[in-house]
């Protein structure tokens, strides 16, 4: 022994000593006095507490505690005593442990203590579990052999004792995932079970179980309809099971299975509500009812059920059913994602890459993604190629995207097979242009009604490729991609009917494809329309209309719809005249390189026009201009500038060689008035 205990360091012949101590002190405290109902000296519960939390690896501080958490409730010991004593870490955790008013009703101090113990540290918990287990392994040894008179020995009566050891059990679940508490957890829950919760069913239910383990499926089957007769929600979860599988000789019935889930459900088993709340939102032996899969999902545990995390994430994050909360949303695909549920992989990965409900991360979206791919989930085949091909949130990998794209068509996806054509029509990601593979690829969804197939076929009879132009053959599927709701589709059919291109010109319909394809967002449909209206072209002038649609299509983000915007304000055209929000809107066009912008800025600088005068800013926009664009009136200002000397020196061979090109550049755009009008 002086060996072994030369051994120990100065820091464990000091905890031992602690401990001993402690011992010491419990046995003194307790030594009048017996266990409830027995005549074994009390000190033995407190020295089984120290145990239990010496196997889950408990520091000495808190086995001390748990020689001591008796002394201050049960004896005359206080507080303040067992820190002078034993140190304020061991004091804390008996004093956590201890009821703080014992003249309160029963029912209210322990509910007072089950409502701490759900929000106290882990060290806490460890001992109150080392408590309960000691406690609850006594009634169980004393039960065997007292049955129910065992109670009269308890100020409360069994109903009261087992609604106090239930909600233990659920205080204590944290514990369940601690790889050192576990086990005896596990113990606790099982025993609290055994003694609180047993019933005729029950016992049926576990010898069914029984003959089930021992291959006897007659005897199973026979126990587990008489606990199934005795309303035990286990067997009848089990017997669901069976019809759900045509397990045991039955045929397959999921509408039995789940009216018998239904059943334990009802009967409050939480693996039986998610079955019933996963059969509703699936609509599988059930009407498809998200409402009343939410009602048995939603209370469920959802690191347990990664499904019906999802399911209930997916109707958070969309408002289906249930008041929208994004963040609750994110959070239950979260959970689900932790377990690798594909499903919930996939929606989280589309949140992160559209950045709408959740800060935009490209990398976790990838990663994500990989995760649903790598469980086969086909609906991720196509984002995940995409995100390889153009090395979204990854090192691009062409190679390896072709081949999930491959994945993806072969899955049913249309997008997929739609880039594919996208690919073999430009020549994409080093694939060489081939129209046939790119027309085959388009035909293939035309013929199942896909609107962007259609558009592009319409595109490629109008251009020629592959097939014989042919503007009529270009109308139509135009018009069948129109009829699938396709926007561009739209937008396509109503250029070709308001000018008469493969179809009979009708500006009245054509207003109503192009205004369906602009309240859609196609940018194009509401610069043609504010054009139209502007001019009057085959319509009643509307400046109001007109400045509507700039209006729309500066917001979509348009730079000509910007810069016509500008004019509209300038000259109060549909809209109340301001220089301020022109000048502000040819300066943000300016900035997206706009040359007829710059070239107003040179002339609100140049005439000195709601800005102060400021003839160097102004020679600036009008270079600006000439270098973003040929246009002619800005050539012709620059010029100005250097033949007058105006915020540059003058120079007259500049000033002739920028008018040359001005008249240069008005030619070739007189020359191509003409040619659009002969058309």
């Amino acid at each position: 022994m002086a060996d072994k205990e030369a051994m120990l360091t100065k820091e464990q012949k000091a905890d031992n000593k602690l401990l001993n101590e402690a011992i010491m002190y419990a046995t003194r405290m307790h030594k009048k006095t017996v266990r409830k109902g027995t005549d074994m000296p009390y000190i033995v519960h407190p020295l089984e507490v120290m145990h239990i939390l010496e196997l889950m690896h408990a520091d000495k501080q808190l086995m001390a505690a748990g020689v001591l958490h008796d002394t201050v409730e049960d004896t005359k010991a206080t507080i303040e005593d067992i820190e002078k004593r034993f140190g304020k870490d061991v004091a804390e955790l008996v004093a956590a442990h201890t009821e703080k008013d014992k003249s309160k009703p029963w029912k209210e101090r322990k509910t007072e203590a089950l409502d701490h113990l759900y929000d106290a540290p882990k060290r806490v918990k460890m001992l109150v579990l080392a408590d309960k287990l000691a406690n609850i392994r006594a009634i169980v040894r004393d039960y065997d052999e007292q049955g129910d008179k065992l109670w009269e020995r308890f100020n409360k009566g069994k109903k009261e004792q087992r609604w106090y050891y239930n909600k233990s059990v659920n205080a204590l679940v944290a514990l369940a995932n601690n790889e050192n508490a576990t086990e005896l957890y596990q113990e606790f829950q099982s025993l609290v079970n055994n003694v609180f919760n047993e019933d005729i069913g029950a016992m049926l239910y576990k010898r069914a179980v029984f003959h089930k383990n021992m291959s006897n499926s007659s005897k199973f089957l026979a126990k587990l309809d008489a606990a199934v007769e005795a309303g035990y929600p286990k067997a009848i979860y089990e017997l669901g099971n069976i019809y759900q599988h045509g397990t045991f000789g039955f045929e397959k019935c999921a509408d039995t299975a789940f009216k018998l889930y239904l059943r334990a459900a009802d009967g409050g088993l939480a693996e039986a509500k998610h079955k019933v709340g996963m059969a509703y939102a699936l609509g599988e032996g059930a009407e498809e009812d998200l409402d009343k899969a939410l009602d048995y999902l939603m209370p469920l545990e959802y690191e347990t059920y990664p499904d019906a995390s999802y399911i209930v994430g997916k109707a958070l994050l969309e408002g289906s059913c249930v008041e929208q909360d994004i963040d609750k949303g994110i959070r239950c695909l979260r959970k689900s994602t932790k377990q690798e549920y594909a499903p919930a992989c996939y929606l989280l990965a589309e949140c992160y890459l559209k950045g709408k409900t959740v800060k935009k991360n490209p990398k976790k979206a990838f990663h994500l993604l990989k995760k649903a791919c790598w469980h086969s989930y086909k609906p991720a085949y196509y984002r995940y190629a995409m995100c390889l091909l153009d090395g979204i949130g990854c090192e691009r990998n062409e190679e390896r995207g072709l081949m999930y794209l491959d994945d993806a068509v072969n899955a049913g996806n249309t997008d997929a097979l739609n880039t594919f054509g996208k690919i073999y029509l430009y020549g994409l990601y080093n694939v060489d242009e081939d129209d046939e593979k790119a027309y085959n690829c388009f035909s293939q969804n035309a013929a199942k009604g896909d609107g962007v197939a259609c558009g592009y076929l319409g595109f490629m009879y109008k251009m020629g490729y592959y097939v014989k132009a042919d503007m009529a053959k270009a109308v139509e599927y135009y018009k069948k991609g129109a009829e699938a709701d396709n926007s561009k589709c739209k937008l396509n059919l109503g250029i070709c009917l308001f000018n008469g291109k493969g179809i009979k010109r009708d500006t009245k319909l054509a207003l109503k494809y192009l205004e369906q394809a602009a309240y859609r967002g196609e940018i194009k449909a509401m610069e043609i329309l504010a054009e139209v209206y502007s001019g009057g072209t085959r319509v009643a002038k509307n400046d109001e209309l007109s400045f509507y649609w700039y209006l729309h299509g500066a917001q979509a983000g348009s730079t000509v719809a910007l810069y016509n915007l500008g004019k509209c304000y300038e000259e109060g055209r549909g809209t109340k005249a301001s220089k301020r929000k022109a000048f502000d809107c040819f300066m943000k066009a300016a900035e997206r390189g706009d040359a007829k912008a710059m070239n107003d800025l040179g002339i609100y600088y140049a005439q000195g026009d709601y800005v102060a005068k400021d003839a160097r800013k102004a020679f600036e926009w009008f270079r600006d201009a000439t270098k973003a664009d040929n246009f002619a009136p800005a050539f012709y200002n620059l010029a100005n500038c250097y033949r007058k000397g105006f915020g540059i020196d003058a120079n007259k061979e500049k000033a002739e060689a920028l008018e040359k090109r001005g008249a240069e550049l008005e030619a070739e755009c007189k020359e191509e008035i003409v040619k659009v009008n002969a058309k």
